[in-house]
């Protein structure tokens, strides 16, 4: 029996992924090959731009040979038709019109190298001039890249902070194709940081970022699609940050769905709050590291101390880890997690420590270290050194927490894991009473206090350490305070990160689960998340448990992370019509596509960008306009998430477009030794006015003659002086006179 031809319905259906796959426009993620309505195939390009030919017709068989469709994009009239969309320029034009795009890249190497000012130029690209506007088409052309994908996303969430008055905006975004996008939206001076002022901040930076010069202005489709599509708002939790984010929601971005509190700030609130509030820990806290006039703040800001501690770490032999390098004790205030770091150096070099105290106590007399070296000698004992070592360990596990979510790139699924991983962590050492065992702060610092230390203070000798001076009911003591800790800890986290919240629901997606998770939890979850974002529970529970296991596959023999595993089930399973058919993925890609959006859900992203930013625009640099500001910083922070190749092309399209031909560079200058126009109105041109008037007014005179009035005046000043003192002590004689 013959085989059944297959018809042309057949033929698209099972093909046409993988041709459009491979017929793509430039710049947009859509491809051109389509099927017209005779069941003929055809080129959207050429039929919107009213090419005449086969294929703007849509007038090619289906049974064509692919090859020979795939050469249509070479020919003069699809070339033609992407012209007149604004997809490409022609060739020869963009090298007339714009500088070369090794050029512009070569200039974005040049911004990533470091603080460079403009005024140098770029060798072998130009000046000042002309280096500033290659880096606003340089950054014009990246948000083009951003516009014209949130002009196709489906979530967007908006992570916002300021500093030093500057409003910084960045976002992630994902399209129903799961695929996701991360960048700088816009950079916005501030007068003042109330809500009202951050609300309009907002706006005018949404506004910037929906004006493309590749449209000719302001775009309100874009404006509108995105303004609907905005489903979070992360901010920190300061309050004028969480007013305006309430005000935002309820006048400007009526679409959101969850204002967040940061979880990086959040996660440091473990220590900061629990610390404060239970006097041992507060007193043990503040006096060794925390308070202005703690040991650890009095070597950190004095050279000279420094110094004496790096020689007696040194001269330490019997230490854990190499002190060969060791200057400090690394405190930064501004950072609660950074007292990590000062805890545990103050452990593991407490003798060079008590030592460095010891020699500014008789070094520094008269002086505030003195002050402040007797004071901790007087204070430190056995009980305040354990339970010091004991915060050491708390601090360690909490800046294990904050590490999980000090990045853009933390998994949500994996936040009360975190969190989880963080309490359990805390009841093994505390709870169960295992702080002493293993390699922990605490039993470091109880070996070391079994040998006693002896010095003087204020003339009285002390001892600290010896046999038996840290008994079992000491530790225990210890261990109940931190306990207490333990208990306002878990409230912390309760807060800070509850169960309810949005991105907790997200933990179904955890592929590394070591159990099986409770099918009862999971729907519990998922319904939560589908009542948020709208979709059919059932339908998303079937899809879910269809794809589980396809994602755990992907998972464990790719070594994928979970949303990327996740996202590679779900592209599997629509790979052919057949599997498509077979495993429905619409409820399940709506929320994934969320899922892709929140990743990473934290301001740490603006923070880390504000720091490189601080090192790229010193003092001497922090003054140029915001636009040409935000270019420089769009480049700086995003360049390297983007096709080069691409965003060279397309700064040659903004250059084009907004400047036109540049001028011609030529060795020898025609007007050399001229001097050019200076510009008006600037402190520059009052300081070389006055100068002048100085220089045209002022006659020369000789040393001799400024000195003869200065002698004169001391002369006239003289006199008059003891004319005055003359006449004072006249009306004095007089009274005295009347008086008898």
């Amino acid at each position: 029996m013959a085989k059944k031809k297959p018809d042309q319905e057949d033929i698209w259906e099972r093909n046409h992924q993988k041709w459009q796959s491979k017929t793509l426009l430039p710049l947009v993620n859509l491809s051109w090959l389509s099927k017209g309505d005779n069941g003929c195939l055809g080129c959207l390009a050429c039929k919107l731009t009213k090419q005449a030919n086969e294929y703007g017709n849509y007038e090619v068989q289906m049974g064509t040979n692919f090859s020979n469709v795939k050469r249509h994009a070479t020919s003069d009239q699809h070339q033609l038709a992407l012209v007149k969309l604004g997809l490409i320029d022609v060739e020869d034009e963009d090298e007339e019109k714009a500088p070369s795009q090794e050029a512009f890249l070569k200039v974005a190497a040049g911004r990533l190298k470091g603080p460079i000012a403009w005024r140098h130029g770029e060798g072998g690209v130009g000046g000042r001039k002309k280096v500033t506007n290659m880096v606003n088409c340089l950054s014009q052309a990246m948000f083009e890249a951003d516009r014209r994908f949130l002009e196709r996303a489906g979530s967007i969430v908006l992570h916002m902070d300021v500093r030093a008055l500057k409003l910084m905006i960045r976002f992630r975004a994902a399209n129903s194709k799961l695929e996701g996008r991360r960048g700088i939206l816009g950079i916005v001076q501030l007068t003042r940081t109330t809500a009202t002022v951050l609300q309009a901040a907002l706006k005018q930076a949404l506004r910037d970022f929906c004006t493309s010069p590749f449209k000719g202005g302001f775009d309100e489709g874009t404006f509108k699609h995105i303004i609907k599509h905005i489903e979070v708002l992360d901010m920190d939790a300061a309050s004028d940050e969480q007013c305006s984010a309430r005000e935002i929601k309820k006048d400007l971005l009526t679409g959101v769905k969850a204002i967040m509190k940061d979880k990086a700030h959040g996660s440091r609130r473990v220590l900061s709050r629990p610390w404060a509030v239970i006097p041992d820990l507060a007193e043990v806290w503040g006096t060794f590291v925390g308070d202005k006039s703690s040991v650890v703040r009095m070597i950190q800001k004095s050279d000279v101390l420094s110094a004496k501690f790096q020689e007696h770490c040194a001269a330490i032999v019997q230490s854990p880890v190499s002190s060969g390098r060791i200057k400090n004790l690394a405190f930064k205030k501004q950072r609660f997690d950074s007292v990590a770091k000062p805890l545990g150096r103050g452990i593991i070099w407490l003798e060079a420590i008590i030592a460095t105290a010891i020699w500014a106590s008789i070094h520094r007399r008269g002086e505030e270290d003195h002050t402040n070296a007797e004071s901790f000698l007087c204070w430190v004992n056995e009980k305040r050194l354990v339970l010091l070592a004991m915060c050491a360990d708390a601090s360690d596990c909490a800046l294990s927490l904050v590490r999980a979510f000090d990045t853009e790139e933390y998994d949500p699924s994996l936040m009360q894991v975190e969190c989880e991983r963080f309490l359990s962590e805390l009841h093994y050492l505390f709870n169960n009473a295992k702080v002493t065992e293993g390699e922990t702060y605490t039993k470091y610092m109880i070996s070391q206090l079994q040998s006693s230390r002896g010095f003087l203070v204020k003339g009285e000798p002390k001892t600290v350490g010896g046999a038996q001076k840290v008994t079992p009911s000491l530790v225990a003591e210890c261990i109940g305070i931190m306990k207490l800790y333990v208990s306002l800890a878990v409230e912390v986290v309760r807060c800070e990160f509850p169960q309810f919240e949005i991105l907790g629901a997200f933990r179904i997606f955890d592929l590394q689960q070591s159990s099986t998770p409770d099918p009862a939890e999971v729907k519990k979850h998922a319904e939560r998340l589908c009542q948020v974002f709208e979709v059919h529970t059932p339908s998303f529970l079937q899809e879910f448990w269809d794809h589980k296991f396809i994602a755990m596959n992907e998972s464990k023999a790719h070594g994928l992370t979970n949303v990327d595993a996740w996202v590679s089930s779900v592209r599997k399973t629509n790979s052919r019509p057949s599997l498509k058919c077979n495993h429905p993925s619409d409820a399940l890609r709506a929320i994934l596509m969320r899922f892709v959006a929140y990743h990473g859900c934290c301001t740490s992203g603006v923070e880390q960008s504000f720091s490189k930013l601080q090192n790229q625009f010193p003092p001497a640099r922090d003054h140029m306009i915001m636009q040409n500001y935000l270019a420089e910083a769009k480049v700086v922070i995003d360049f390297n998430e983007y096709d080069k190749a691409s965003m060279g092309k397309m700064a040659q399209q903004c250059w084009a477009k907004t400047f036109g031909t540049p001028r011609a560079s030529c060795k020898s200058r025609l007007d050399t030794g001229m001097p050019k126009k200076r510009k008006a109105g600037t402190e520059a041109s009052l300081a070389r006015k006055r100068h002048k008037h100085l220089h045209d007014n002022v006659p020369i005179v000789s040393q001799d003659i400024v000195t003869y009035f200065e002698l004169r005046i001391f002369v006239e000043f003289i006199v008059c002086k003891m004319f005055a003192e003359f006449v004072t002590y006249l009306e004095l004689k007089i009274c005295f006179l009347l008086a008898l």
